[in-house]
């Protein structure tokens, strides 16, 4: 997420009706998941694009400014704006603020049409992700545990258990919690099979936190085409590729803070 501070550059020789003009011309701008709102400093904006970093932020104030140049009478006045990627999930609103603060104050140093990107809340937080794998062949569990302990993330850590059956896994509390959960889930288990555990998962209000990958030695499309509308993810085939097995879970988890 973007966070943008916006301010008018000697805004003490602006005219009153410039901050509505460009409140509305914001307004005009944003998305349905943006938000923006006047801070209690004269001419200054705070706008959250949700689904935008720095990068998209940047052109977004600069078809702003062009917009401000063109269609308003600034004279001696013009707008300049400094840019926080917010990346860690954990940043208080009163520390954004603060630091949007001393962002405008150096924006304004810039002097007008400038745009200041800062890295304040640029780093992002350590999260644990839980990763089951529920497999009764005790020589496949331990290929899979180890290579995803080959895997190697800056910003998770894999809390990583095995679960011989699909009965032990649903009796545990081990999917309880609210972590981003991988399941990597042989359709054919004892006690309970995977699709038995893929259709209670799937019944969860929370289901969206699981990533489920079914494995399956089946090569028919219509069992797969099955699996995949029943709320799986993704298919493993078995025998499986140790190195295509890692490239899926890493794509998986990449995107995760994308």
């Amino acid at each position: 997420m973007a966070a943008v501070f916006l301010t008018v550059v000697n805004a003490d020789q602006a005219k009153p009706e410039i901050e509505e003009k460009i409140t509305r011309m914001l307004e005009k701008r944003l998305r349905e998941s943006d938000v923006a709102f006047q801070l209690k400093k004269p001419f200054t904006w705070c706008v959250f694009l949700s689904q935008s970093g720095a990068t998209e932020a940047t052109p977004f104030l600069h078809t702003l400014f062009e917009e401000a140049k063109n269609e308003l009478d600034l004279q001696s006045i013009g707008l300049t704006a400094c840019v926080f990627e917010i990346r860690n999930r954990h940043v208080s609103f009163e520390d954004l603020l603060s630091e949007g603060e001393k962002g405008i104050a150096s924006a304004i140093d810039g002097g007008a049409w400038y745009i200041e990107v800062l890295s304040s809340f640029h780093d992002k937080e350590v999260e644990e992700v839980k990763v089951s794998i529920l497999e009764p062949d005790e020589v496949v569990c331990r290929v899979m545990q180890q290579s995803l302990d080959r895997l190697s993330f800056d910003t998770f850590d894999l809390h990583i258990r095995s679960f011989g059956d699909g009965y032990e896994f649903l009796q545990s509390d081990w999917y309880s919690s609210s972590h981003f959960h991988l399941i990597i889930l042989n359709d054919i288990l004892p006690r309970k099979n995977g699709l038995d555990v893929l259709h209670t998962i799937r019944k969860l209000p929370n289901n969206r936190k699981f990533y489920i990958f079914l494995m399956t030695k089946s090569k028919s499309e219509d069992a797969i085409i099955y699996s995949l509308e029943s709320g799986a993810d993704d298919y493993i085939e078995k025998p499986f590729n140790i190195r295509l097995f890692e490239a899926k879970v890493r794509r998986v988890l990449n995107r995760l803070w994308q």
